[in-house]
């Protein structure tokens, strides 16, 4: 079984550094390849922090490997001990993709029937390629339809809740216990949402501190 770590940094922010880091560590403890995309956006219409979709429909076109997990750059592996293949992979339920409800970054109440786009699990097979392929699409046709053509801000979030688990919901997995792979008090995989970057890069410090022992 092969499983590939992906992380997407476009421009510069001080806790790229420390998750790379962080993950990094982690992917070579547990023998993972490790993968980060830098650059700059590669399309003018749409903002940084939503260029996901079509980066992962091209890293599953490059990709041999057998599962994807991508974390956003403002998560990383809180717990280096768990394994993917131990706590993730099975949770799959032999579906194509693996998503966590949408936490609201602790501040707000969880959405249980909402997933987070901030980390994924997927299988390396034509259906998720084809997903993946949707969801890009679904991200321009949301821009265009929905705001104003100098508003750069459009959110894949809403693609992959709206559109995508509308069509494709049979062959994802949600996890509702998100506290596996997702919230800013993620026991495996901690996600922070960017809600408190001082917060964040302080306790990224700590857990990079904590492994390097």
């Amino acid at each position: 079984m092969n499983i590939t770590v992906l992380q997407i940094m476009l421009g510069s922010q001080k806790h790229f550094v420390l998750s790379e880091q962080i993950n990094r560590l982690y992917c070579t403890k547990h023998n993972y390849q490790y993968k980060v995309v830098h650059g700059e956006p590669l399309d003018n219409w749409r903002s940084t922090r939503w260029q996901k979709p079509l980066h992962l429909y091209e890293h599953i076109h490059d990709t041999t490997d057998d599962f994807t997990l991508y974390l956003d750059a403002d998560a990383v592996f809180y717990s280096h001990e768990l394994k993917i293949e131990q706590e993730l992979i099975p949770r799959l339920e032999g579906k194509h993709i693996l998503l966590a409800s949408n936490c609201g970054g602790e501040c707000d109440r969880w959405q249980p029937q909402v997933p987070n786009s901030g980390v994924i699990l997927f299988r390396n097979t034509d259906l998720t390629k084809e997903i993946l392929n949707y969801w890009n699409t679904v991200a321009r046709e949301w821009y265009f339809s929905l705001y104003d053509l100098d508003d750069i801000d459009i959110s894949d979030q809403y693609g992959l809740s709206n559109c995508v688990m509308y069509r494709y919901s049979k062959h994802i997995s949600l996890l509702r216990d998100y506290y596996l792979m997702n919230g800013s008090y993620g026991q495996y995989i901690r996600h922070w949402m960017t809600n408190s970057k001082i917060r964040m890069i302080i306790e990224m410090e700590s857990i990079l501190k904590r492994i390097s022992v």
